[in-house]
Parts: structure tokens; C-alpha cells; sequence
């Protein structure tokens, strides 16, 4: 299986923007595929998603304080607002942003609040509106975009409902509500009107370290960790596919994982012996790889600011005990704290009512409804 596509998201600047006039749309990098870049970055290094896991944990906590709304079902396929509150808050922990979808009937009253893909949603450059695209991605290849599939979705905004949908396509007012794509809240860290940085950018290349030390211990398993090295045979083959038997010959030695881990060279023939070279490795390349995957890994923990408590960082043979859990516990609710505020301001327009969350607690049994 091939391995991921994973790139730096970024050059020398953080975000380079630019307008595409074609689609009018503002692209978020240079090639409009920063968010997908971001998450296969992430979703390759196992530091990472631990580190964005447990942030967005502590930014949705123990949900909301009222128990019914927490469990209140929101849309028709019986999704609930516990489950749109950690989508949005994980894509908060990837991206630095979310967004929730509103439909509405004709009276103008909302049937269905939605989670949206935040890495799916691209800004609009000549009105107060988002674009929705599945495969933003996958346009920078030889695919062109398909200009009927992106949906244009208005800001939210419920007193300007009716007035959209009667400028929607339709012989009947009941075509156009058909027609209506309904409202998106969309909020970004970096403003109203601006994408975000995520989170992770400024330690991206710790996050392909990680990655990258990641193959390096899986080639070695797969080898047997079997140096790799030169056979040099004396006497060249009389023909290429004699050459290539003998170099099959090795790789089945090796067995199929470690093809290649072995150069077959030939010289003249003479009294000299066939023989294997090693390539020379420094004896002290496994401590600069410790050292260098425990850098990383004590970067990317930073760079969300949690307790290392709490993300497994502890010295050789000891245990967290409870009052050093607890400690951390209060310390990262207090690190948090500023985006389960965004978290409630946010939802508390998209319910329509105000909305607090419990941050979450050292203890197990804590109601109402959720633990760590």
C-alpha cells in the first residue's frame, strides 16, 4: 500500500491567498488545498492526532450545562447536538475554525442544523457568502472545477431567510425553497472574513519528522533490519535478464518486503571473491533518532500546550498519580477556557438560546452527560 501524500503546508508565509476569478472564490493557499494538506499532515503522525484529540476533548468538555439540549436531536437523520458540538470542536483542533449548516422551511424557521466539513468550505470573493466543494484537493490535478457542484451558501443570518429565498430559481415559492441551499455559520480564528492557521502550522515539519521516523522504524522491521549494502559479483551477466535473475535472486533472500534493500554491482571477472559491501551507518544514528523522535514529539505537545501528563510524556517507570492528573486537568481546562468561550458564544446563535459548557474533571463519575 503507498504511503500518504504528506506535505508542509506551507512555503515561506503561513497562507498565500490569491483570487480565482473563474470560480470567485478566495483560495485558501496556493493551491486552494491547505486544509486537505493540513488533516493528511496530522492524520500521519501519531503525535499529532493524540495532540488534536485530546485538545478538542477539553474544548467541548462535559457538553453543555442543560442535559437537554445537549441530547436535543437537531437534524433528520437524528443527529444531536452533543455529536455537532465534537465535530466542530475537532475540526476547531485540525483547522482553527468550523461551520454549521442551517436549513430552513418556507415559513423561514430551521428544520436542520448540520455539521459541514470546515476543510470543504472556501470563501466567496464577491459577496457574503461560502463555497462548498468536495474535492478542492483533487482540482490542482488535470480535474477542472465543476461549477454546478459548488454550492453557494449564504452567511448565517435567520431575519434574511425569506428574502433569499425568493431570490432563489423557481415558478412557485415552493420551487425556490427546493432551490434554497439555507445558511452556514462559519467561524474562523483569523476573523469574519479571513481563513485560518491551523493550530499545528507553526511545528508542520515536526509533524512530517514524526511521520517520516515513523517509516524509518517500519522499513527497518520489514527488512529484518538487514543492512543494506553491495553485493559485488565478480563477472558481469551476459544478459540483462541473466542480471535481473540474480537480483531476484536476492530480493527472495531478503524476502519480498526488503526488495531492493541490497545493490547488485558487477566488476570484471579475476581472482577476486564475490562479496557483500555494507553501506556504513554511524553507531551512534539510533541516539540521534531517539533523541530526535522524542524533539518532536515534546514540539507538537507544546504547540497545543498540553500538560505532558496528559499527553503520555512521563520519565521511564513512572505512574501519574492522581493529584499530578488533577493538576493537569485544571491546568489545561484553564488553557481552553478561551475557546470553549468561542465554542459558547457560537452555539448559542446557532440554538438560539444560551448555552454554557462543563470543562471536563479528573473525576470519572461526573454528570451530567459526558466523561474524559
Amino acid at each position: 500500500m503507498a504511503a500518504p501524500k504528506v506535505l508542509i503546508p506551507r512555503q515561506t508565509k503561513r497562507l498565500v491567498n490569491t483570487l480565482n476569478r473563474t470560480e470567485n472564490i478566495q483560495t485558501w493557499d496556493y493551491d486552494n488545498a491547505y486544509a486537505q494538506r493540513i488533516k493528511d499532515l496530522c492524520n500521519a503522525s501519531g503525535v499529532a492526532t493524540r495532540c488534536i484529540k485530546r485538545h478538542s476533548r477539553f474544548i467541548a468538555g462535559r457538553g453543555f450545562t442543560d442535559i437537554a439540549t445537549y441530547k436535543q436531536v437537531i437534524d433528520l437523520k437524528g443527529g444531536t447536538v452533543d455529536k455537532l458540538l465534537g465535530l466542530c470542536a475537532r475540526d476547531y483542533s485540525y483547522f482553527g475554525g468550523f461551520a454549521i449548516h442551517f436549513r430552513y422551511n418556507g415559513l423561514g424557521q430551521i428544520i436542520e442544523r448540520k455539521y459541514m466539513n470546515f476543510a470543504d468550505t472556501r470563501l466567496c470573493s464577491d459577496s457574503d457568502k461560502i463555497a462548498f466543494y468536495d474535492n478542492w484537493d483533487g482540482l490542482s490535478q488535470v480535474k477542472k472545477f465543476n461549477l454546478k457542484e459548488i454550492k453557494r451558501i449564504n452567511r448565517f443570518n435567520p431575519s434574511t431567510v425569506i428574502d433569499e429565498i425568493n431570490e432563489c430559481e423557481g415558478s412557485t415559492y415552493l420551487d425556490k425553497v427546493e432551490n434554497y441551499n439555507g445558511q452556514v455559520l462559519w467561524y474562523s480564528s483569523e476573523g469574519f472574513s479571513a481563513y485560518p492557521i491551523a493550530p499545528i502550522d507553526p511545528v508542520a515539519e515536526d509533524v512530517e519528522t514524526d511521520f517520516q521516523s515513523k517509516l524509518y522504524k517500519n522499513k527497518n522491521i520489514r527488512t529484518s533490519f538487514t543492512s543494506s549494502g553491495m553485493y559485488i559479483q565478480v563477472g558481469k551477466s551476459e544478459t540483462d535478464k541473466q542480471r535481473q535473475e540474480t537480483q531476484n535472486n536476492l530480493t527472495e533472500f531478503q524476502g519480498a518486503d526488503a526488495a531492493g534493500n541490497i545493490m547488485l554491482v558487477e566488476i570484471d571477472a579475476g581472482d577476486v571473491a564475490p562479496s557483500f559491501v555494507p553501506f556504513s551507518a554511524s553507531t551512534t544514528e539510533d541516539r540521534r533518532f531517539e533523541y530526535h523522535e522524542s524533539s518532536v514529539e515534546k514540539s507538537i505537545v507544546k504547540c497545543f500546550a498540553i500538560p505532558p501528563v496528559l499527553a503520555g510524556i512521563l520519565e521511564a517507570g513512572k505512574m501519574a498519580t492522581s493529584s499530578e492528573l488533577k493538576d493537569a486537568y485544571d491546568i489545561y481546562n484553564s488553557e481552553t477556557e478561551p475557546e470553549r468561550i468561542i465554542f459558547e458564544e457560537q452555539f448559542t446563535k446557532a440554538l438560539g438560546k444560551p448555552v454554557s459548557i462543563l470543562p471536563l474533571t479528573i473525576n470519572f463519575n461526573a454528570t451530567p452527560n459526558q466523561v474524559n
